[in-house]
């Protein structure tokens, strides 16, 4: 007996909380609201069988107890949603077209006086420091191929003989005797100096640079503060160093 209970529990109450039958309570409701009134909030100067005459009288009809309701029940079910989502996507496409103006309208707006004059300057700017950056590497390409222009060939098959200078001996054995000087001259000016290499004043103490100038072992070059030259000194310097210590 309890499991036929609540086999028909079950079934009410898949029929009441489907579609159909909410559209059509919902439908009935509204249709039949006054025959409800009149019989479940009653006028104590009328009795139930005179409330059930006027019910029978005014408000029992086909058309409002079921054409009606059934009517509706079908309008809330198949012809509603379709009614809602055109109302949604007029909706959705207006706020589309509103979007699509208004950035085409920002799209051409034209820029303020101020504005203008900032974007100007900024590309000018932009500009002048992409010429300054090709004008660098220009002046440094033509450097390499002058000083490679410059270098003296040798044939492969001789070797070349490199001047004895007796009176620069004593003065080379003096400064590289001196272990900071020595340093400075084989790890920057040997390495960086014939292949055309500048050298920063913060990698080098200005000091020890001054040695070097004061002492006619290099020379600044004229384009650039950064790059140097060996003297005929110089280079007698560098080979001196280089056949003794590499």
């Amino acid at each position: 007996m309890l499991d036929h209970l609540k086999s028909i529990k079950f079934i009410l109450q898949e029929r009441i909380t489907s579609p159909l039958s909410g559209a059509l309570f919902l439908s009935w409701f509204v249709w039949n609201w006054k025959l409800l009134f009149t019989l479940l909030f009653p006028d104590s100067s009328f009795s139930l069988s005179d409330r059930i005459a006027v019910v029978q009288f005014h408000y029992l009809n086909v058309n409002n107890n079921l054409l009606y309701p059934i009517l509706s029940a079908l309008f809330l079910i198949l012809i509603y949603p379709f009614a809602t989502t055109g109302a949604l996507w007029v909706t959705l496409w207006f706020r589309r077209l509103q979007r699509d103006l208004r950035n085409k309208i920002e799209q051409t707006q034209l820029l303020s006086l101020e504005q203008s004059i900032a974007l100007r300057l900024n590309v000018k700017n932009q500009q002048e420091r992409f010429d300054r950056l090709l004008k660098d590497k220009d002046d440094e390409i033509a450097l390499l191929r002058s000083q490679i222009k410059n270098e003296p060939t040798q044939p492969p098959s001789s070797t070349p003989q490199s001047p004895h200078h007796p009176e620069w001996d004593g003065e080379f054995n003096d400064f590289i005797s001196k272990q900071n000087l020595a340093n400075l001259f084989s790890q920057f000016l040997i390495e960086r100096i014939p292949r055309g290499l500048p050298i920063a004043r913060e990698e080098v103490s200005t000091h020890l640079m001054a040695y070097f100038i004061s002492h006619d072992i290099v020379t600044r070059h004229p384009n650039s503060a950064e790059l140097f030259e060996f003297t005929e000194k110089g280079k007698y310097f560098a080979r001196r160093y280089t056949d003794s210590y590499s």
